[in-house]
């Protein structure tokens, strides 16, 4: 079958924490606990009438033909997740989380599979949500019904490789309203607060000055990463820079990993994980900071102006 464009709904639901999952209860318990969830979670996919396109690891992969039911599909998926038994952990009960992010608009369609920008912004929504939270742009609000719309809740605007303009984004407010009452104020007041925090590279007499709104800064060995490096230690797309909400954030995708160094001389090791970003230190990639001749990408976050 050959590709074709369609306007689709495309929806990511991952297993919150599932790397600490797996630390604390083995892999055999946290496998059956995280199968558990998948399973809910595809179920709720087709009853909600759609599509699982594809199950990685501890995610699920969906598409909707329409708006309103991937909205009810993904409330209805937090709700049963919390129906789930807890897991007896070492410590005492551990209950699933998952995380969701969504959002509608064009893709291609090619043998059972989506590609383009809608799955690119749909797994940004993912990747900003929490456990328990359902994130997605607000584009999608005028798509469901007038009763859903209330359940919008504006976050912040991020902005997208290759867009001219910043996308808006909200959280789907699905629990009880009288525990979130006060939660749109305080971010406003956040991100008002910090907005002006932008993120000063340096790596090899190259310099980057990032905006609170730039798009994601992109580091590999392909030629189309912001950041080039023609190291076979370093993976294609090694990593992302990028700012979510109030915060910088480095985002690991490698397999030899990321090696974070601050200025007390403390390193960190990033091997699919992500970490935000403070004060300022260096960065290596694929090998520790510890190694002398290795380049470093230099960062440094600068409060250029608060409001009040």
């Amino acid at each position: 079958m050959s590709p074709d464009t369609c306007e689709i709904g495309i929806l990511f639901c991952d297993i919150a924490g599932s790397t600490r999952l797996y630390e604390t209860l083995g892999d055999a318990r946290a496998h059956a606990a995280v199968q558990t969830a998948l399973i809910t979670i595809s179920d709720v996919v087709l009853k909600s009438g759609g599509v699982v396109v594809k199950t990685v690891g501890d995610e699920v992969m969906a598409a909707f033909f329409r708006a309103a039911p991937m909205f009810d599909a993904a409330i209805e998926m937090q709700r049963r997740i919390m129906t789930l038994a807890p897991v007896d952990g070492p410590q005492g009960a551990i209950r699933i989380g998952v995380r969701i992010g969504f959002h509608f608009g064009a893709a291609i369609r090619n043998a059972g599979d989506y590609y383009g920008n809608t799955v690119n912004v749909a797994a940004r929504m993912v990747a900003l949500a929490k456990g328990g939270e359902i994130i997605t742009t607000t584009d999608v609000q005028a798509l469901v019904e007038p009763k859903a719309r209330e359940k919008f809740r504006p976050l912040d605007s991020v902005m997208f490789r290759g867009k001219a303009e910043e996308t808006s984004i909200a959280e789907i407010v699905w629990q009880a309203t009288s525990e979130l009452t006060q939660l749109p104020n305080q971010l406003r007041m956040v991100s008002q607060t910090l907005s002006e925090q932008a993120l000063q590279l340096t790596y090899a007499g190259q310099s980057w000055a990032l905006k609170p709104r730039a798009p994601p800064f992109l580091i590999g060995r392909e030629p189309e990463n912001t950041l080039c490096l023609a190291d076979s230690r370093v993976s294609r797309r090694h990593a992302t820079i990028e700012r979510r909400l109030t915060s910088w954030v480095l985002i690991d995708h490698s397999s030899n990993g990321t090696f974070m160094t601050f200025k007390d001389g403390r390193e960190i090791a990033l091997r699919r994980q992500d970490l935000i970003l403070h004060n300022a230190g260096t960065i290596t990639f694929g090998s520790s900071g510890n190694t002398e001749h290795d380049p470093r990408l230099n960062f440094e976050v600068i409060e250029t102006e608060r409001t009040a």
